[in-house]
């Protein structure tokens, strides 16, 4: 076989023909490298899958479509699934789909470019996802013990097909865009703790106090806690609340 080696002579644009063989050495020093630093730290994968939101850190919706698909997703139950958010892995919330600190970014560019990272490069990373564990942990804990004590707290409210006054203070309210146009979850709480949700066209005021007049339309649970669902509401009477 005869090899025929070529000069810049015989290439039409010797320019690009330099960068594409620089683009392909780097990219090969790059897999090198990548693999190098998978063999050299166990939990490399584990690392670069939380910096890129692969593997069990990517986000999904409480129905498990992924985050990438959600702008043409409908579901059927939106208040127990898009207007909760993307659920993403604990450690990865708050740091995903680009809302990187810089020295968490800096970090991703360094892998996407070189393959892999330095030995204190790696360490940072680790401490930086070992500190959102630790950090969401506690914020999970905080939430269950909330939960705990909702259920114990919370309890029905009227009869179904009751048609009665109500007394709350708006705790959290969500919109979003459906079949028949924007509606709303308002999360509410009554003089006596107990929690009163309201799903329909009207949208009420976070931290806002109301007297409603509503129909009990279902006793409901949510996560252990005992909800009462309002139907037909109409507000006698509103302020913001001083708390």
């Amino acid at each position: 076989m005869i090899h025929v080696r070529h000069t810049h002579n015989d290439i039409e644009h010797p320019d690009a023909y330099d960068k594409a063989v620089r683009n392909y050495i780097k990219a090969n020093a790059a897999k090198t490298r990548q693999k190098n630093w998978f063999a050299a730290h166990p939990d490399a994968q584990r690392l670069r899958d939380w910096l890129y939101g692969d593997g069990e850190f990517e986000s999904r919706f409480s129905c498990g479509l992924a985050s990438s698909d959600w702008r043409d997703h409908r579901c059927a139950e939106m208040d127990r699934c898009c207007s909760k958010g993307a659920i993403a892995h604990p450690a990865c919330r708050g740091i995903f789909a680009g809302d990187y600190g810089s020295f968490l970014l800096k970090l991703r560019e360094a892998l996407e470019e070189w393959g892999g990272l330095t030995d204190k490069q790696t360490e940072a990373l680790r401490k930086a996802l070992a500190r959102a564990e630790e950090r969401i942990a506690k914020a999970a804990q905080r939430r269950e013990e909330k939960l705990e004590a909702d259920r114990a707290g919370s309890t029905h409210v009227g009869a179904v097909g009751e048609r009665r006054e109500f007394s709350v203070l708006c705790e959290r309210s969500f919109s979003f865009e459906g079949v028949y146009g924007v509606s709303h979850i308002n999360i509410c709480r009554d003089e006596a703790a107990n929690v009163i949700v309201y799903k329909g066209s009207h949208g009420l005021e976070k931290g806002w106090r109301y007297v409603i007049k509503a129909t009990v339309k279902a006793h409901d649970e949510r996560e252990g806690v005992k909800q009462t669902i309002i139907a037909r509401p109409k507000i006698l009477s509103e302020k913001e609340s001083d708390l």
